[in-house]
């Protein structure tokens, strides 16, 4: 009996193998590696938002990053941003993408361009640090949480 099992088995491994790497095949992902060769302004990327577009906007230590999809549109204190490293990002009720940065001020996006909130410089006499870690959010009456 022993004698005859051994070719069974002989077959039957190699063909348990093959079906192993076959399922393994179908849990491959292929995804893209973006840097800044590819047109980001940095490496050291902190948050990620869709605006109602579809474009990808990138906050990173050296400005925002909109992506359609194919290329880079970089950003910086220049293009109207309040600081280059930043941290949160929301979009508002009407399609705004809210930024705060490292220096706890905000700014938004709109059709493009970027431009700074009117009342910055009553948010920093608030508090040195409003927004910490926390997550922004902006409700339909434009209040910021």
């Amino acid at each position: 009996m022993k004698k005859q099992l051994l070719p069974v088995l002989f077959w039957l491994l190699p063909a348990c193998t093959l079906f192993a790497q076959q399922d393994k095949v179908a849990f491959d992902y292929n995804f893209i590696h973006y840097d800044i060769e590819d047109g980001l302004p940095s490496n050291e990327t902190y948050v990620f938002k869709e605006d109602q577009e579809g474009y990808l906007w990138i906050g990173t230590d050296k400005g925002v990053a909109r992506f359609n999809g194919y290329e880079f549109k970089n950003y910086t204190t220049n293009d109207g941003l309040t600081d280059n490293t930043m941290l949160r990002m929301a979009l508002g009720p009407d399609g705004k993408l809210w930024m705060t940065g490292y220096n706890n001020s905000l700014c938004y996006a709109d059709k493009g361009k970027v431009y700074p909130f009117e009342g910055n410089e009553n948010l920093q006499k608030l508090t040195n640090r409003i927004f910490g870690s926390a997550e922004i959010e902006i409700d339909k009456n434009y209040n910021i949480f």
